[in-house]
């Protein structure tokens, strides 16, 4: 299918979109508000799969998955299982009070390879109540992935922390056959280079930081420089714009930021959650590299 033939597909879709997010504006009942909203939404993560449609043979996955906020592993995913594309995830706090109420999802929260180990929270589930599994994987790129072509070992349960859209196949001892997601954890690890999260809660802070107007100019400016930064370190970004900037310079330009924030609150509470959320993703990021440097 040609580009031309995607396009109509697309601006039918966002039109759809505008025109139900007018009417919930227009409507005084919160209720139908939130119901043409939640709608809405859906019909935008379908107009997105169409955006994708139009970029295919003209760009690569990498260049997409910056597009989208999301790496290029989880962009060639979603649009493989023929479904909409969702850049945004659901987050529950766990201090909440209907927290304890949650039904967890079954997810692959653990999974060991051919060498023997074992990458995730292989302990946090006690005997009895996971299960264990093989998972077959062949990534899109395996000349760069280091798990590519092995038969790893998965763990998998109820699970109440983040878990993503991804389905991984499991193949059960009786060669039974059944897709699980699996947490934002394994799939940075099977798919990532650690820094997954970290470009998610970075593209978040930059979408709170660039519209709104209680933000302070040069903290604005550095969000803006590691959003930059970011963009050039993705290698296919790099190869065409003919400019690289290394993992060290990324990392850099987001400590930058977040000894801006130090020094200077945001005034906005969506600018301050999503820069305490990149802080603590900084943590998580940096003993991940530590550990990687001493495999």
């Amino acid at each position: 299918m040609s580009l031309s033939s995607h396009i109509p597909t697309t601006n039918a879709r966002a039109q759809n979109v505008a025109e139900m997010i007018q009417m919930a504006a227009a409507s005084r009942d919160p209720i139908r508000r939130a119901q043409i909203l939640a709608d809405a939404q859906a019909q935008l993560a379908w107009a997105v799969r169409s955006a994708v449609d139009e970029c295919l043979g003209n760009h690569s996955w990498a260049q997409i998955g910056q597009a989208l906020g999301l790496s290029k592993e989880s962009a060639w995913r979603q649009y493989d299982s023929q479904g909409p594309i969702v850049t945004v995830k659901a987050a529950q706090s766990k201090a909440s009070a209907n927290a304890s109420s949650l039904q967890p999802e079954v997810a692959v929260y653990a999974f060991q390879a051919d060498s023997g180990e074992w990458f995730g929270s292989e302990d946090m589930l006690p005997e009895g109540q996971y299960k264990t599994a093989f998972m077959p994987f062949n990534p899109p790129d395996p000349e760069t992935n280091r798990f590519a072509a092995q038969t790893l070992r998965a763990r998998y349960g109820p699970w109440t922390g983040d878990v993503s859209f991804h389905t991984a196949l499991l193949v059960e001892a009786d060669g039974t056959q059944r897709r699980v997601r699996v947490t934002d954890e394994i799939l940075n690890m099977l798919f990532g280079d650690g820094q997954t999260a970290l470009r998610r809660a970075l593209t978040a802070l930059v979408h709170a930081a660039i519209y709104s107007p209680d933000v302070d100019p040069t903290f604005r400016e550095l969000v803006e420089t590691a959003a930059h930064v970011q963009a050039r370190s993705v290698p296919a970004a790099a190869a065409q714009n003919g400019e690289v900037r290394t993992t060290a310079e990324f990392v850099k330009a987001i400590q930058d930021v977040l000894d801006a924030g130090e020094r200077s609150r945001p005034r906005d509470p969506r600018v301050d959650l999503a820069l305490s959320r990149l802080k603590s993703i900084v943590v998580d990021y940096t003993a991940w590299a530590r550990a990687a440097q001493t495999a």
